[in-house]
């Protein structure tokens, strides 16, 4: 799933998300605690980010396409 599938991301967040490397759903829903923290640090220079409601719905998504892959398969 893209990026801008998820609700309240801006285009600006999305961009540097980008050139982070997370180009999908499916990559910020596998990042390490680690990497979240330093997303939200990098993100949240002018403004405040949903970053955890965005976590969540890329694992949400992450997960329905994992059972709909499992069921296909």
């Amino acid at each position: 799933h893209a990026l801008n599938c998820l609700q309240e991301i801006d285009a600006a967040s999305l961009q540097k998300l980008q050139m982070l490397g997370i180009l999908n759903c499916e990559q910020l829903a596998t990042c390490s605690v680690e990497q979240l923290r330093m997303i939200q640090r990098l993100l949240s220079e002018d403004s405040i980010v949903p970053l955890a409601k965005w976590v969540k719905a890329a694992r949400s998504l992450a997960q329905q396409t994992q059972a709909t892959n499992s069921l296909v398969n």
